[in-house]
């Protein structure tokens, strides 16, 4: 059994034994913040781009985002991939999205390559309206490479972020943490969140089992789990429906750091929820793996 941080290929969403605290699919996709950039930039959704790494996780997240912009009636003119180790020059894709008149990049992949990108739009006088960006892009990092280039990109954060910590005690709980046991660590890393979310779904079900331990019986604890915030540090979640949350933070970034945008109108708390902030996809991603096709069964974990 695993209780994941972060699931990204299409084996390891839909394959049996996972209890995912912030649940991801191959059926559904989280567009909250495409809602929100549609509404806020009227017209850049008929000039969409998108880009990606030539690496089989994030083509599969690429071929998911075009699909529910497809749903969302957005107009694909461009689309690429890069070499994720690096490219000797962004210019030719900045170039290349000028050419097609892309108001809106919708990237997929690591932040040191978006930060370049983005450099390189800039260096050629252009000027997207808006980039949309992985969870991963909320790192200080990014900030520090990119400097004046990044500016107008969004990202959805499912956990709270780092910078809302004073409205939020679980988040300063995490911070304070990191504060004492691991002063140097990444405290201000999106996915560091996921990763504290699934150890204590996990604690939880160890909690729970006693002393008996056993495979089978953390999983079944951990599957009893309907409702889940992590303690307080992201949105609801369903780990035992493994059903994508309908909340979402709208993040955006700039030069001088993360914020929430203030005509983001959040309606529960710190997120914004919704059933219009999911739709159905339906593409030929993949199956994951399951016990089935390894001619084992429930039954078989001990």
């Amino acid at each position: 059994p695993e209780i994941p941080a972060y699931q990204v290929s299409p084996q390891s969403r839909g394959s049996d034994l996972i209890v995912n605290p912030i649940p991801a699919s191959l059926d559904e996709l989280q567009v909250g913040a495409m809602n929100y950039l549609e509404k806020t930039f009227p017209g850049s959704t008929e000039n969409v781009g998108f880009l990606t790494g030539t690496i089989p996780s994030t083509v599969f997240i690429d071929a998911q985002l075009q699909d529910g912009a497809a749903e969302l009636g957005w107009n694909t003119v461009y689309q690429a991939q890069y070499n994720p180790l690096g490219e000797s020059s962004w210019t030719p894709f900045a170039q290349a999205l000028k050419s097609a008149g892309v108001q809106g990049l919708v990237y997929s992949g690591e932040p040191e390559n978006l930060a370049a990108l983005l450099q390189a739009i800039t260096d050629i006088d252009y000027e997207l309206d808006w980039t949309l960006a992985g969870s991963n892009a909320m790192d200080e990092r990014f900030i520090e490479i990119g400097g004046d280039a990044v500016d107008s990109v969004y990202l959805a954060a499912t956990v709270v972020p780092p910078f809302l910590a004073d409205e939020n005690p679980a988040t300063q709980q995490y911070l304070d943490l990191f504060a004492e046991y691991l002063p140097d660590g990444k405290s201000m890393a999106g996915l560091g969140y996921n990763s504290f979310s699934a150890w204590l779904l996990f604690a939880q079900a160890v909690k729970a089992c006693g002393s008996e331990v056993t495979r089978a019986c953390v999983y079944d604890e951990a599957k009893k789990v309907n409702e889940w915030t992590g303690g307080g540090l992201h949105a609801r979640t369903h780990p035992a429906t493994n059903q994508l949350t309908r909340c979402t933070i709208v993040v955006h970034a700039a030069p001088d750091g993360f914020e929430v945008p203030d005509d983001f109108e959040p309606n529960d708390g710190l997120f914004e929820c919704s059933e219009d902030n999911v739709v159905g996809v339906d593409g030929d991603y993949g199956e994951g793996v399951t016990l089935e096709s390894l001619g084992l069964s429930e039954d078989d974990l001990q």
